[in-house]
């Protein structure tokens, strides 16, 4: 019930399908994909000794790292715990902190004040840096660690309006349900309808990555990291059908 292992299957299924785009700019195709995440699981393992069930926080805006980090998370068999990157470095840490997470993917600008807040103990790695870079070209995980039903997969926390924000926790088989039934009773996409992530992949929007795997469909992120109305447009006349999660604002109909 390992979620990288619907990316797995893609990548056999469909090896040389566009998988990743940085705006309209195929960065990754469906095997280098599953080939970073299984880099990525091999590092977690490896260099920073994350264990089966331990949790990995994921601190930084959309881009295709991000999803190379969260389905290495997953390989190897841990809970990843998404956090807004809108929130301060403090709440942040904070967060790292109730979550119990040894290790952080976050961006460059963040990592410095960010090792401030959470200290020593916990490891940071630049999703847009060099250590990352060499993670992804590194041993592999042979494939992804099992994973029951019952199985904490994902974190996330609420946005503590009324106090501490608090950890939703996610298993493998909540995940499993959410996707199959997305797929039997809301929307079916073919190969060619693209995930574009214009909202924060630490939310909703990540909700929708799982479909779009177990299809080998493309993943977008705009080039900006988030929500622009003409970027989205200019992006969808280039590749034609995208599925895009959005908020919706409830005003009065007259």
């Amino acid at each position: 019930m390992n979620p990288a292992l619907w990316l797995t299957r893609s990548a056999v299924v469909r090896a040389d399908a566009p998988a990743l785009h940085r705006g309209t700019e195929c960065v990754s195709t469906y095997a280098g994909f599953a080939g970073a995440a299984a880099a990525v699981a091999g590092a977690l393992r490896n260099r920073y000794a994350i264990a089966p069930g331990d949790r990995v926080a994921i601190f930084s805006a959309n881009s295709p790292e991000y999803l190379e980090a969260l389905y290495g998370i997953w390989f190897a068999g841990a809970a990843a715990v998404p956090i807004n990157a809108k929130l301060h470095v403090r709440e942040a840490a904070w967060i790292i902190g109730n979550a119990g997470a040894r290790v952080v993917f976050s961006s460059a600008r963040l990592q410095d004040e960010l090792r401030e807040a959470v200290g020593e103990d916990v490891r940071i790695v630049a999703l847009d840096g060099p250590v990352f870079a060499e993670i992804r070209r590194g041993e592999r995980m042979a494939e992804p660690h099992p994973v029951h039903a019952d199985d904490l997969v994902w974190l996330f926390y609420t946005s503590g309006t009324t106090g501490r924000p608090k950890g939703v926790m996610i298993t493998a088989g909540n995940v499993m349900a959410m996707a199959l039934g997305h797929l039997a009773d809301v929307d079916s996409m073919g190969p060619d309808d693209a995930a574009l992530y214009a909202a924060p992949i630490s939310h909703g929007a990540g909700l929708y990555n799982f479909m779009h795997v177990m299809r080998a469909t493309p993943h977008i992120v705009p080039a900006s990291g988030g929500f622009g109305a003409a970027e989205i447009f200019a992006i969808a006349r280039k590749i034609g059908s995208i599925c895009m999660f959005a908020a919706h604002h409830g005003g009065r109909r007259e």
